[in-house]
């Protein structure tokens, strides 16, 4: 039950994620929000209430929400800015 509440809400890309080769897995075309916020809608079903701890979205999530931490933070530094600066001078670019 939990396993197709799962893959009843989720799209091509995400299904390629699951289920796809490994080895041929690039890139997800989408933002990791966008991920994240597939997964958090998802809604699992159960027949008994004695099985939501079966449930692996909670630790899904736990483990996303640690990665758009990662992913918000300001990945350019000073030093990359100021050698697309320089680029840009470079290349003549208006600013």
């Amino acid at each position: 039950m939990t396993l197709g509440s799962i893959v009843s809400r989720l799209g091509p890309p995400e299904l390629e994620i699951v289920f796809g080769p490994k080895e041929e897995f690039l890139s997800y075309p989408l933002s990791i929000k966008h991920l994240v916020t597939v997964i958090a809608e998802i809604e699992v079903v159960y027949i008994v209430d004695q099985h939501e701890s079966c449930n692996p979205l909670p630790k899904l999530l736990e483990g996303y929400q640690e990665l758009l931490k990662l992913v918000s933070v300001d990945l350019l530094t000073p030093g990359h800015i100021a050698h697309l600066k320089g680029q840009r001078e470079k290349l003549g670019i208006p600013t």
